[in-house]
């Protein structure tokens, strides 16, 4: 049996700093992060889907990057295997 956490997929929505060159330098950061799926761009918010094993880990290493000024959590599924849902009713 594998002790590999399964993937989580999380919706989250960035607030990307104002001005020219940070809202580049973060798009251009979170275009090559992995797992991210990016959304339309509506100042100062963009929209995201996020598929990783570790996703506490990942919007701490998103919250890091440059020009990205806030990461909020708005959905995460968790897996049918995951022990959450083995808890009782």
């Amino acid at each position: 049996m594998s002790s590999a956490s399964p993937p989580v997929i999380s919706s989250l929505v960035l607030t990307l700093k104002p001005g020219g060159e940070s809202k580049t330098a973060a798009l251009a950061a979170l275009a090559e992060f992995p797992g991210l799926e990016l959304g339309d761009y509506r100042q100062p918010w963009l929209p995201a889907v996020l598929e990783s094993t570790a996703p506490q880990d990942a919007c701490d290493q998103l919250r890091a990057l440059p020009g990205v000024e806030f990461v909020e959590v708005t959905f995460v599924e968790v897996p049918t295997d995951s022990p959450m849902t083995d808890l009782p009713a």
